[in-house]
């Protein structure tokens, strides 16, 4: 996908603000639980959470995979991608709340991985984002998570702020639709980190990245991306910015 998601692009595969009190005093109580090595507020695997999670993934692939195919998904944050996201962000939201991060332990391993995909497309909430990404590196300096997906999900925040990724996960076309990385801290030492995240060499990644379809409008849907990290919290206005495409 183009610029992280259209508005979100993944290596592997807005509006409305997360209410975030309930979320912080059970990330504070899973991050303690998670020390004494029992995240989680009960033993054995919760089944209507398990489906419910899957369920809510393998939607937002099904959509984008439509959007894919019509060509929508280039043109910018469709509103039907943008719905699923946020419904599947709010609920994300609510399972948390209630058991904090869903591991594999918790979950099963389809579900806790449906669980980080939801958090990586939750992309029109930066402060969820960023919770979501508090308590996957817990779970990963835990072990009950694989540490890449706190790395990409880093790499996601850091890109939507505006700094550079350090792992290379995130990225975009050139003018030719040929993928590449957005820039990366330390380039040079990239792949030293993707090894220690268990992820391959960037090089090989980018040797298998298919070319991917232009904006009709270039120039508008750039302006549009920026005006979208504005208005979802990712970045505030420069004095001197446009608000409308030259």
């Amino acid at each position: 996908m183009y610029r992280c998601c259209n508005f979100a692009s993944k290596e592997a595969s807005s509006r409305a603000s997360v209410q975030l009190v309930a979320l912080e005093q059970h990330q504070l109580k899973a991050v303690h639980l998670l020390k004494g090595h029992t995240l989680g507020y009960h033993f054995g695997m919760d089944c209507r959470t398990t489906d419910e999670l899957i369920a809510m993934a393998e939607h937002d692939r099904k959509v984008s995979d439509e959007l894919a195919a019509s060509g929508a998904l280039y043109e910018g944050y469709d509103p039907r991608m943008a719905a699923v996201h946020e419904k599947n962000a709010l609920r994300l939201r609510a399972i948390m709340a209630q058991i904090g991060w869903p591991t594999e332990r918790l979950v099963g391993k389809r579900a806790a991985d449906a669980a980080w995909l939801i958090a990586q497309h939750a992309i029109a909430h930066p402060e969820f984002q960023r919770s979501c990404l508090k308590l996957l590196a817990a779970a990963a300096h835990e072990h009950l998570v694989p540490a890449w997906q706190p790395a990409m999900l880093e790499d996601r925040i850091r890109v939507f702020e505006g700094r550079p990724q350090l792992y290379g996960t995130q990225l975009e076309p050139d003018a030719h639709g040929n993928m590449r990385p957005h820039t990366i801290e330390d380039p040079d030492g990239v792949d030293e980190r993707r090894r220690a995240v268990s992820l391959e060499p960037l090089a090989e990644i980018l040797a298998r990245a298919k070319p991917q379809p232009l904006p009709a409008d270039r120039k508008r849907f750039e302006h549009d991306y920026h005006e979208w990290l504005i208005a979802v919290g990712w970045r505030t206005r420069p004095q001197s910015w446009s608000k409308g495409p030259a």
